[in-house]
């Protein structure tokens, strides 16, 4: 039984059929096939496809952008200029209080009293630049009367001051004094003229005489009572 089995299984695979059917199914090698690379195709390698060149457009120019950080230093500078001219007003001020202040505390020398030592400092009697005595005496005197009158006597000169003689509180004889004193004076102050012999010590008393004189009717009047143009006159 076994011998006829393997007898007929022969049979059948000696037969023309059943070769062809064992080569269809025997697999064939795999075959290569070499492909050339054509740039023009877009899936070669290193190429663009035609239609993507298209979509490329030119780079375009940096847009400005708005800093801010320059107004912010502005700003701060302008606040930084605003507390340095607020220190400086404050510390003008403290120091216009504190030389009031020192200032407070020094007695002030009467108008009468400093004007008296300048006359005692300016000696007469050994007068070696007859120019440099009148400028000295008509400065002193003229620093009195601003000093008691309260105008600008230094600053104007002897034809603005001769008019405010006359509207001054004082005596009729003292404004003769002082006038004809300025009108002398100026001649030998500026065009170099001489002095009469025995005029600047006469000169120099009449202003000593004015001073007392004046600062005693300006007590005598400031008294309850007293009349001060009565005093004048």
């Amino acid at each position: 039984m076994p011998i006829c089995v393997w007898l007929i299984l022969t049979a059948v695979l000696l037969a023309p059929g059943s070769r062809v059917q064992a080569a269809k199914q025997t697999p064939s090698p795999p075959v290569t096939t070499l492909e050339t690379w054509d740039p023009s195709q877009p899936d070669a390698p290193g190429s663009v496809a035609p239609d993507t060149l298209t979509d490329i457009h030119d780079i375009r120019p940096p847009v400005e952008v708005t800093h801010y950080l320059s107004f912010v230093l502005a700003g701060l500078l302008g606040v930084l200029i605003l507390l340095l001219l607020v220190t400086v007003a404050v510390l003008i001020k403290r120091w216009l209080q504190n030389k009031g202040g020192s200032t407070a505390g020094i007695p002030v020398i009467p108008p009468d009293e400093e004007a008296l030592s300048a006359l005692d400092a300016l000696d007469y009697t050994a007068v070696s630049n007859v120019k440099n005595f009148y400028f000295r005496l008509s400065e002193l005197l003229r620093r009195y009367l601003e000093r008691v009158f309260a105008f600008h006597a230094l600053e104007m000169t002897t034809e603005e001051l001769l008019p405010k003689l006359s509207s001054l509180a004082l005596a009729h004889p003292h404004k003769q004094m002082l006038s004809t004193f300025f009108k002398q004076s100026d001649p030998i102050r500026y065009a170099g003229a001489l002095a009469a012999h025995g005029q600047p010590e006469q000169d120099w008393a009449a202003i000593r005489a004015f001073i007392i004189e004046h600062t005693a009717a300006c007590r005598v009047a400031s008294e309850p009572g007293i009349d001060p143009v009565s005093e004048r006159e």
